[in-house]
């Protein structure tokens, strides 16, 4: 069965979900949360421009490169705007210079970088 993380009160706020294909994990964002990640913001704009960008449960895809570890690390680090948290929450065995690379493919940025 697939994780789901709930990072909203879905009574609230408008969320946005998300499923991450390769590993069929999900995250459901807030509009706010949204527009720290540009590549995501532009993605809900155009959905109607691109065919296959959502599927039967109108969740939002994301395939790979973005995988659901380093999304998760992204979200908390411009959401936080504590870069340390990039070094903290990393395993051992992850490679910081991709969390730096798909951090940057996915536009993002924060006040210290």
């Amino acid at each position: 069965m697939a994780n789901t993380l709930e990072t909203v009160d879905p009574t609230t706020e408008l969320i946005y979900k998300f499923r991450f294909q390769q590993s069929g994990q999900s995250v459901h964002l807030t509009k706010k949360q949204l527009n720290f990640i540009p590549y995501l913001s532009t993605l809900v704009t155009n959905q109607n421009d691109v065919s296959n960008i959502q599927n039967q449960n109108d969740e939002y895809l994301l395939k790979s490169p973005i995988d659901y570890t380093s999304f998760m690390v992204i979200l908390r680090l411009v959401t936080s705007d504590q870069p340390y948290i990039l070094f903290n929450e990393l395993h051992e065995d992850e490679n910081v210079l991709n969390i730096l690379k798909l951090f940057n493919d996915l536009g993002s940025s924060i006040k210290a970088f």
